[in-house]
């Protein structure tokens, strides 16, 4: 490919190169197309106000979330092609079966569990943002996991307490048929990575490392150790820490708004 291709992606956090699902999806995927780039991690800027995370640029072009984003790379390098005939439909059935089960889960878990939202999850994301802009993008972040959770019930009527349980019981029965699928392999299919693994490394490397509290779902993840293994592996095979416990990816660079910089600048001096 000709032209610079650049990542923008939310921060880093417990010891993952981001702290956002989709920004961990997309960064495994790109890894494994092998397509040369950059990565730029957004740190209060206007830009995580104004633009949603992922987003890729490539020439003039702009891609933005995670599904543009993956259709770019699936038209630039599209490895997955390589699984036999009955493993690529079979990959793409499961993956599916994840975006239906256990996303929305994972998303309530985030953004609708109050104790989990707000000591967890929004104080991770709330310290990469300016006050008090940080409340109107956080609370616009859970007001649209809740409209997509509750779109698949075509009732009005419905309360999300009310089918919460049921939410979580669909997520553990897709963690099951994934862990069984996997079994000892390294990856989930033909022992070689594929986009399914990205989005599992994606969501679940957030749910095993996060303190999430009293989380029946991260209970079960737990209790898959061959999910827990294919997560740290992908972890130390593409996005490895170094002795002071940073990111070691020389494609990594930082985006600091300018006044964050004179900030630092002046902090500096100071000393």
């Amino acid at each position: 490919m000709s032209g610079a291709v650049v990542l923008y992606v939310w921060p880093g956090e417990w010891d993952l190169p981001s702290l956002d699902p989709e920004c961990l999806t997309a960064l495994c995927y790109l890894k494994y197309s092998q397509i040369e780039h950059t990565v730029q991690v957004v740190e209060k800027h206007w830009d995580l106000l104004k633009n949603s995370l992922p987003r890729l640029t490539f020439k003039n072009e702009v891609y933005s979330g995670i599904d543009e984003i993956i259709d770019f790379i699936k038209q630039n390098k599209n490895d997955d092609f390589l699984l036999s005939d009955k493993n690529y439909p079979d990959m793409l059935a499961i993956l599916c079966l994840f975006k239906q089960k256990f996303i929305p889960a994972f998303n309530a878990l985030c953004w609708l569990d109050n104790e989990n939202t707000y000591t967890v999850i929004r104080k991770a994301y709330g310290k990469h943002l300016w006050f008090p802009f940080s409340l109107i993008k956080l609370k616009s972040i859970a007001d649209n996991a809740k409209n997509v959770i509750m779109s698949s019930y075509r009732s009005s009527h419905v309360q999300f307490e009310s089918i919460s349980q049921h939410i979580v019981y669909e997520s553990k029965e897709c963690l099951n048929i994934i862990s069984s699928k996997l079994g000892e392999n390294l990856f989930m299919f033909e022992n070689k990575p594929s986009l399914l693994d990205a989005y599992l490394f994606g969501y679940l490397s957030v749910l095993y490392k996060a303190p999430f509290i009293n989380s029946a779902l991260k209970s079960h993840l737990l209790a898959s150790s061959n999910l827990c293994s294919l997560i740290t592996r992908i972890q130390r095979e593409q996005f490895p820490i170094d002795k002071e416990g940073k990111i070691n990816d020389e494609q990594t660079e930082q985006i600091f708004s300018s006044f964050a910089r004179n900030r630092k600048q002046k902090s500096e001096r100071a000393c």
